[in-house]
């Protein structure tokens, strides 16, 4: 089974949505009123499909939940390995937003290319990395740089 779930949101919703998350949203919000896609994947482990070519898009997989965390390994392997290969930007950001990454990700939306944000928690960060460069080799990844990896490379 697939996950493909689509929730139209009104423009009251989407702002009241913006409020709550923080100014660091606000590219994402502007790249979705400009007919983005932005998908928010949470984890579950169903298979699902990477957003369609052609169609600006991002994606933000929420790994560092309320709930909890797992890693890459709360996710389907071969949708996140599809996922990573497809994506013309990726960033993992390990502990606090950060708005570059979220300013890139739209612009890479409006240009029409698939942007992903990998937002968990420190002690996944090195696994979120292993696992988006094994599927997509030589990527380059935008990091947290306050985060645990970016401190261990200064």
């Amino acid at each position: 089974m697939r996950n493909p779930i689509h929730i139209p949101l009104t423009r009251a919703k989407l702002a009241e949505i913006a409020g709550k998350l923080g100014s660091h949203m606000t590219p994402v919000w502007t790249a979705m009123e400009a007919g983005c896609v932005v998908i928010l994947q949470s984890q579950n482990r169903q298979p699902f499909y990477p957003p369609p070519r052609g169609v600006g898009s991002i994606v933000i997989v929420e790994d560092d939940t309320e709930a909890s965390t797992s890693g890459p390994r709360g996710f389907d392997h071969r949708s996140i390995q599809r996922l990573a290969r497809c994506a013309d930007s990726v960033a993992v950001l390990s502990l606090e937003p950060v708005s570059q990454a979220y300013a890139e990700a739209a612009a890479t939306a409006l240009d029409g290319g698939c942007a992903l944000i990998v937002e968990t928690s420190p002690q996944f960060e090195i696994a979120w990395l292993e696992t988006i460069l094994t599927a997509a080799p030589g990527r380059e990844i935008l990091m947290d740089p306050t985060g645990p990896f970016g401190r261990s490379t200064r």
